[in-house]
């Protein structure tokens, strides 16, 4: 009887210590894994730095094409001014020229043409006149945008796609050109 007493608490002592084992391994893994997610995460944050342009003073197309903007400005565009920021899943970019009406009219189709290739998005613009007042809309992840933010056009025209939007001011000759962060639903 003595004997399989001690056999039974000797087995109970070895479970026991074999569980004491598991759960100093299993902690040992969970610390692991923690410290690892810790590392992914900084190197997340180190490389995947926010993106940002900000032009807010007037350039000439010449400064702009040599500060390596794509953007398909007419030739005789001027007082460029441009904001961006890119960061990870988050976008939003304004820009604002000055050129004859004429010239930012028909400047329209190639700035799409130019949003299709830059955005590989494959979508249509709609155009319409604007007759009445309108004001630009409020910049979401660059607030402040002074140049931008809350423009009013009493005559012009609006093309936009559900990611991109413009305006001419045909009273100033200016171009307003915005890619917001949201994606317009049913446009």
């Amino acid at each position: 009887m003595k004997c399989s007493c001690y056999r039974y608490w000797l087995e109970s002592c070895r479970l026991s210590c074999l569980m004491f084992k598991l759960k100093r391994i299993l902690w040992i893994l969970g610390g692991l894994v923690f410290a690892f997610l810790c590392v992914f995460v900084t190197i997340l944050v180190i490389f995947l730095k926010d993106d940002v342009v900000r032009v807010d003073k007037p350039i000439s197309l010449m400064e702009a094409r040599r500060r390596g903007e794509t953007f398909p400005f007419p030739d005789s565009a001027h007082d460029i001014r441009i904001a961006g920021l890119s960061h990870w899943q988050q976008h939003e970019f304004v820009l604002r020229f000055e050129a004859p009406p004429s010239d930012c009219t028909a400047s329209i189709p190639n700035i799409f043409r130019w949003h299709v290739l830059e955005s590989r998005l494959q979508e249509d613009y709609r155009s319409e006149s604007i007759l009445g007042s309108t004001n630009l809309p409020i910049t979401t992840l660059l607030l402040p945008v002074s140049w931008f933010d809350n423009a009013e056009i009493k005559h012009g025209a609006y093309a936009g796609t559900k990611t991109s939007r413009l305006w001419v001011d045909e009273d100033h000759g200016i171009l307003y050109y915005w890619e917001p962060d949201e994606i317009e639903k049913g446009n």
